[in-house]
């Protein structure tokens, strides 16, 4: 009787021990496999990008190139202002242009009373038309009347436009002639002057 109970813990104790043996040989293995799983054989290890110390900004602009010795220096052109649009006087209304029209026939045929009364009726018409006033005084320095043309031009440059600098020119050259026809030649080349100024 106690034979076999010896023979029967001792079956218990190589089952028992068997077991465990089964259960640290499966354990060992396992922790194997995991250590071994997180690379297979084929795969080689990640690649690990290089980069390069940072360039330096003010090393890598780039440089002006030098000028060439014996090349052409470019000129730089001179400054000109716009020129001016050329002062245009308005067109008189078509009765001020045919009295003129008269005026310019009486005078070429020798009549210049009758011109002198075209023009001044074309005056009464456009008061302010200094151009008429200024006709009207050369009109009388051919009749040699040189008080009425020094008033007349200097009623045509009150009148004038500001840019009519030929106009105003032609009046100070008619004061002139005027002046010489009274005998006054300092005041006449001070006239003449004024022209020349406007005539620039």
């Amino acid at each position: 009787m106690a034979c076999s109970i010896k023979l029967a813990a001792s079956s218990k104790w190589r089952l028992g021990a068997y077991r465990g043996g089964i259960l640290l040989t499966v354990m060992a293995l396992a922790l194997a496999l995991g250590g071994c799983g997180g690379m297979s054989r084929n795969e080689s290890p990640a690649s690990v990008e290089e980069r390069g110390t940072p360039r330096d900004p003010v090393a890598t602009s780039p440089v002006p190139a030098a000028p060439v010795q014996g090349a052409p220096t470019p000129e730089i052109a001179a400054y000109r202002p716009p020129a001016v649009p050329e002062y245009r006087r308005p067109e008189p209304n078509r009765a001020v242009a045919a009295l003129t029209r008269r005026a310019d026939a009486q005078q070429q045929a020798g009549d210049l009373g009758g011109a002198a009364a075209s023009l001044e009726r074309a005056l009464r018409i456009a008061p302010e038309d200094a151009a008429l006033w200024s006709r009207l005084a050369a009109l009388r320095l051919d009749q040699r009347e040189f008080a009425s043309v020094q008033q007349l031009a200097a009623k045509s440059n009150a009148l004038a436009a500001a840019r009519d600098d030929e106009l105003k020119a032609r009046n100070w050259r008619l004061i002139a002639d005027a002046r010489r026809g009274l005998g006054d030649e300092t005041g006449a080349r001070s006239a003449d002057r004024r022209a020349d100024e406007l005539d620039r």
